[in-house]
């Protein structure tokens, strides 16, 4: 099996869409000559149509769930079944097609159950008000009134191995736990998904979180490599690295600016910096460079006053108070800034969008899992007797050794060409050690 090197591929948006969170970026992951291909043979899914109110407005739309085969591209055998969850709204005769975003999670073997209900989707899981959730708190389902629907379409994605997506044999899983051809497989969904439902005129965005946003960058590539331009791609809680990954320091340094407008946001930020998000970005910016990255580097030979000096500054471009920083580690990591920020309005950031706050604790993993299967089969009438995987589950080893994480079946680079392009975006030649999860 051959590799081609990648390209780097932008395609500007061909219409404004005010959720975009990203510009299209370039895109570093290659695409292999496929392994698999979709075709288009019935499949099955089910229709059905519902209501929700936001704001006061009555919003009607449909919801399809199902799955679509993924066949060899040689023998046409079925070798996979991709399942999926769409929501789309009616457009009017004559007007222009809604953009279509399709999204799903990370990992690797990461349902897309955290951007569906807990995050876009028309529907998301309450989340518990309390800190301690009761192990059979009540899970229920309610009108997400932050979904994107009302902007664009939506389909979201559960990859193989997770979601009710399976193999249809044990030895096909291999084919869909490889980057390459993870990247080529729900590349093909995507072109089965707009042929299937005639969605070829309409504004295409791919949008993934974490390791998903890696898979996205590597569809957009293979999508436009396939001919089928692509207006967006959204970057959700990650990115695609361009070039040798950063030191560590830098890395921190540069996260500053996303906690700086999450705090600008919510009104954290002194008087001065609370008027203009542009101003406060840029003051961050400026800071986090010329003295927070240089601090870090030699966090070890730092005076106490140097200390506090880098204390002060993170509080002030953070919004978190100076006696609530480690004076030692000198870093705000993501989970402690979304507890800390709001903690006197007993209230925590939101995971994909910290303009929002949700509840100390999600339901239970395996809680929520029961819940989710539960939706698909009732509400939106989707029959199977699959358990819906939320992640891909743990197996043994060949020695049987005991379970391994999910993700660790995957074969980051299969073959010298594709680690010689995989692993410059990683940081050098060698695979890391373990794979990301």
């Amino acid at each position: 099996m051959s590799y081609r090197p990648s390209r780097l591929a932008s395609r500007c948006a061909r219409r404004p869409v005010g959720f975009i969170a990203s510009a299209v970026l370039p895109l570093l992951l290659a695409t292999v000559a496929a392994p698999v291909t979709a075709q288009s043979d019935r499949s099955s899914f089910s229709t059905t149509r519902h209501q929700i109110e936001i704001d006061g407005r009555t919003i009607d739309y449909t919801a399809r769930a199902g799955i679509l085969p993924i066949r060899h591209n040689e023998t046409s055998e079925v070798r996979g079944n991709v399942f999926f969850t769409h929501y789309a709204l009616a457009s009017d005769p004559g007007s222009a097609p809604r953009p279509l975003t399709f999204l799903w999670n990370g990992g690797p073997g990461a349902s897309s159950v955290l951007v569906h209900l807990l995050g876009f989707g028309p529907k998301r899981v309450r989340t518990s008000p309390t800190p301690l959730a009761a192990p059979d708190c009540d899970c229920v389902l309610e009108t997400n009134e932050g979904t994107w629907l009302e902007s664009t379409d939506l389909v979201f994605v559960d990859p193989i191995g997770t979601g009710f997506s399976r193999p249809t044999q044990a030895e096909h899983a291999e084919e869909f736990y490889r980057v390459r051809e993870d990247v080529d497989y729900i590349a093909e969904f995507v072109r089965l998904f707009i042929t299937r439902f005639d969605a070829w005129d309409a504004p295409l965005f791919i949008g993934g979180e974490s390791y998903g946003t890696w898979r996205a960058a590597g569809v957009t590539n293979a999508l436009e490599e396939r001919g089928i331009s692509v207006a967006g791609v959204i970057l959700i809680s990650g990115g695609v690295p361009v070039g040798g990954i950063e030191e560590e320091e830098m890395r921190v340094a540069h996260l500053l600016t996303a906690r700086t407008a999450a705090a600008f946001h919510h009104g954290r930020l002194a008087p001065e910096l609370q008027s203009d998000l542009a101003v406060a970005l840029a003051a961050a910016e400026d800071w986090a460079t010329r003295v927070y990255a240089p601090a870090l580097v030699h966090r070890e030979t730092l005076s106490p006053d140097e200390r506090q000096a880098i204390v002060d500054g993170l509080a002030r471009y953070t919004g978190l108070p100076a006696d609530r920083i480690d004076a030692e580690a000198l870093v705000v990591n993501r989970q402690y800034f979304a507890e800390e920020l709001l903690a006197d309005r007993d209230a925590e950031l939101a995971r994909f969008d910290t303009r929002e706050t949700v509840g100390q604790l999600s339901p239970p993993r395996g809680a929520r899992a029961l819940l989710v299967g539960t939706y698909l089969r009732d509400e939106l009438g989707f029959e199977t007797d699959a358990a819906y995987q939320g992640l891909e589950p743990g197996y043994r080893s060949v020695n049987d050794s005991g379970p391994v994480r999910p993700g660790a079946r995957w074969r980051w680079c299969a073959s010298m060409r594709a680690a010689a392009s995989c692993w410059p975006g990683r940081g050098g030649p060698d695979p890391p050690t373990p794979p990301p999860f």
